[in-house]
């Protein structure tokens, strides 16, 4: 829900609850002028100032506020360069909420994988959804199926400032029609998605007719998904630009949800002083004292840039964390498609325990083959590991081991089965006493202890490996392969490997 919607109905309840907007900008932070941030009496946190520090401060700010009952003013900072500054206005029952409280709207243009995902996601976000189609909508359950017979037909949707328009039809001629049209709205964000044999020449042509130099047109996604490339008028409402803006492709989707599935949980917990539960979002890696792990930053890409990253802890654990609802809720919807059955399960939990259910499906992880690769290469990198074994007699390298551990109270995991059918050599075995003293459940391992698979599964997972799991393999095979005693590391050969 929209912050000052979300303020407006807690004072109609007889709640107290304050709202916090970014009223400047310096440098370049993640946010805009007008972005707020509503925390009720209860605890309940609604909209963003535009990352996750800004909002722990401005909650931190908002529940003062209410405290001792006064205005505040404030500077969060972004970099060294860039910081914005926000005004912290507590609310009683009876007075009136500035600005629009409207719900803002998603209204999704054409049919097909990209239009669904986009409705879908937008629920998610609480906007109200059109689906707008040249033929039958096939989008998830909007709020409203508008069926036109040609473009200029959309110039009867009375779009206004909380419209945020994506053309995402196959329909080229129409969607390149309807871009035109719709440039003429009052709608602050309309967003084209493409391939670039079909929309290469569109800036040109908006150029040379004038329309392209106005303010705030720009093209996207260069050097990002060559497959996505979108027109935008103005960055519009920060969540959807991300979402339309730079999406990742499936692999890199999948590759992270491996990751999750491995490393990741969701978590509820009830904070000091409040009577709901918060969600918490979070992926561990160990990593060295200063520098954070490439998997994390790689992670944290891979879910549109949200959360952050902390640590080290114990000198060398780093965490991927959100707790933001919106930001839990798109990160679901992005991964849910990928994950396993465990990671469902959970993040159901925690979102039932803070009264936030989701109508997400549950369908099988999405199959083909380069997807299922790409997750088995995220799942591998997030719990996998490879190494030699030493023989005691002459302390040369005699065995090769490569496995996955994973705990479970409920028998075998799905995720490990997923793997193994991926990968097709190893065995699954358990249930087995725990290794680690920080784990009380019963453990299951995939493993094989055969160099031939240890190399089939290093070409297979290679191109999405990170650099410390290549070079555990590339160090265990050639120790394995040579025989050398171990500390013996430094080669000048190593072994190459390429996707099968």
């Amino acid at each position: 829900m929209e912050a000052r919607a979300a303020v407006r109905e807690a004072l109609e309840r007889g709640e107290r609850a304050a709202l916090v907007t970014v009223t400047a900008l310096e440098g370049s932070p993640p946010s805009r002028e007008g972005m707020a941030l509503g925390v009720l009496e209860s605890g309940e946190r609604f909209g963003s100032l535009g990352c996750d520090g800004f909002d722990e401060s401005g909650e931190h700010d908002a529940v003062r506020a209410l405290r001792e009952r006064v205005r505040l003013e404030r500077t969060y900072e972004w970099d060294g360069a860039s910081r914005v500054r926000v005004e912290v206005r507590p609310f009683a029952p009876g007075e009136t909420v500035p600005g629009s409280t409207a719900r803002p709207e998603l209204v999704v243009i054409g049919t097909g994988p990209v239009a669904r995902a986009l409705a879908a996601i937008g629920k998610v976000l609480g906007f109200t959804i059109r689906a707008v189609s040249l033929g039958p909508s096939d989008a998830p359950e909007p709020d409203e199926r508008i069926v036109v017979r040609n473009a200029k037909e959309l110039t009867k949707l009375r779009l206004g400032p909380e419209s945020y328009v994506v053309i995402a039809g196959h329909d080229r001629e129409f969607s390149q029609e309807a871009l035109r049209m719709l440039l003429l709205s009052e709608a602050p964000y309309l967003g084209m998605m493409g391939s670039r044999r079909h929309t290469g020449g569109l800036l040109d042509e908006l150029r040379a007719a004038g329309v392209a130099n106005a303010p705030g047109l720009v093209r996207g996604l260069e050097g990002s998904n060559p497959s996505l490339p979108a027109f935008f008028r103005t960055q519009g409402n920060a969540d959807l630009f991300l979402m339309a803006g730079s999406v990742p492709d499936s692999l890199t989707v999948a590759w992270a949800a491996g990751l999750y599935d491995g490393e990741g949980s969701c978590s509820a917990y009830l904070p000091k002083k409040r009577r709901t539960y918060r969600r918490q979002m979070a992926v561990s890696q160990g990593g060295q004292p200063a520098e954070l792990p490439e998997v994390l930053t790689r992670f944290r890409a891979a879910v549109l840039g949200i959360g952050h990253i902390t640590g080290p802890y114990r000198g060398y654990l780093y965490y991927w964390k959100t707790s933001r609802k919106e930001a839990l809720d798109q990160i679901a919807a992005l991964l849910w498609p990928y994950l396993g059955a465990e990671k469902r399960s959970q993040f159901e939990a925690a979102s039932s325990l803070a009264k936030r259910p989701l109508t997400l499906v549950w369908d099988s992880p999405v199959a083909g083959r380069d997807i299922e690769v790409a997750w088995a290469a995220g799942f591998f990198e997030g719990e996998g590991t490879v190494g030699v074994g030493t023989d005691p007699r002459t302390g040369r390298c005699r065995a090769i081991n490569m496995e996955i551990p994973q705990s479970s109270a409920a028998g075998l995991p799905d995720v490990l089965l997923r793997f193994h059918r991926i990968v097709g050599v190893g065995n699954v075995t358990g249930p087995h006493e725990p290794r680690s003293p920080w784990s009380r459940l019963p453990q299951y391992r995939w493993r094989s202890g055969a160099l031939e698979d240890v190399e089939y599964v290093a070409a297979l997972l290679w191109s999405r490996l990170g650099p410390t799991r290549r070079k555990q393999f590339e160090t265990s095979i050639h120790l394995r392969r040579t025989g050398k005693p171990a500390g013996c590391e430094t080669r000048t050969t190593l072994p190459t490997f390429s996707t099968p």
